[in-house]
């Protein structure tokens, strides 16, 4: 059994990739096995990774549709086929120190998921304004209140699941593209029961290269959490059906009629 994998879905991330495989191979522990998911970055990520010759690192070169969710959950059904104990994902951008990594498997002995927090008891602060820092505080808080999910950063994509709770999750199933991925899994985690914890970390922001952050990704990062809610409200898998095309108005009014006869539980985050 290989004790750890770490998937890093990347797009456009060469300059980034080459610094970052090293520290990883450096602080984790021998068995840890690292997985590049790269997205056909025209920048050559895919070669940069593989040309190092770093032990237990493997890329993915995917050739199916584009996304960041997409691509992390390519990484992880690849990382389950190996019977890991615990499967970790981190951005490739070096906004994600890998010294946090010994925290995240101390706390995941107690915990099926543990999320990296970016505000909980940081050393650092976050490196943008105040506008940016608001976007991530409302966008947080969005999906503590439609998960139920009481976590400080519900938005963090630094985590580390354990892989006998993460082969229960329908993973082949996931509807989200973009970061909204981070959403979806953290809503269908809590649905499952999952014991979730945080740890804080130190986020530095991104070192090299440019945000893949669009309008179309903030889009589904706001329609994705709400759909999901309002399914699991009327007593619906959180998951639509392929082909199922469900509006969020007419869910909405299901969701005030249903508001009046029953009540969802919350998810609690253990300290």
């Amino acid at each position: 059994m290989s004790h750890l994998w770490i998937i890093i879905p990347t797009y456009n991330e060469a300059p980034n990739i080459r610094i970052l495989l090293p520290k990883l191979v450096d602080v984790c522990p021998q068995e840890t096995h690292i997985c590049v998911v790269d997205d056909r970055s025209p920048d050559g990520t895919a070669d940069v990774a593989e040309g190092l010759r770093l032990p237990n690192v493997h890329v993915i070169r995917r050739t199916a549709e584009k996304g960041y969710g997409r691509s992390v959950s390519e990484g992880m059904l690849f990382a389950l086929t190996h019977s890991p104990e615990f499967v970790m994902t981190m951005d490739a951008d070096l906004s994600h120190d890998p010294v946090s990594i010994p925290a995240f498997l101390t706390a995941a002995r107690n915990a099926d998921l543990v999320i990296g927090s970016r505000h909980l008891g940081s050393r650092k602060k976050e490196p943008f304004g105040l506008l940016r820092r608001l976007m991530t505080w409302g966008a947080s808080g969005y999906v503590r209140l439609l998960s139920g999910v009481d976590a400080h950063d519900t938005t963090s994509g630094y985590r580390c699941w354990r892989a006998d709770f993460l082969s229960r999750m329908p993973l082949n199933d996931l509807s989200a593209k973009g970061y909204a991925y981070i959403y979806e899994t953290i809503l269908l985690a809590s649905l499952l029961g999952a014991r979730i914890r945080e740890v804080p970390i130190n986020f530095v922001g991104r070192v090299h290269g440019a945000s893949k952050m669009s309008l179309a990704i903030m889009r589904e990062g706001l329609a994705l959490p709400l759909r999901m809610r309002l399914r699991t409200e009327l007593g619906r898998s959180p998951l639509p059906r392929r082909g199922e095309n469900d509006t969020i108005r007419r869910l909405l009014a299901e969701f005030i009629w249903s508001r009046l006869r029953r009540t969802q539980p919350s998810a609690r985050v253990e300290p």
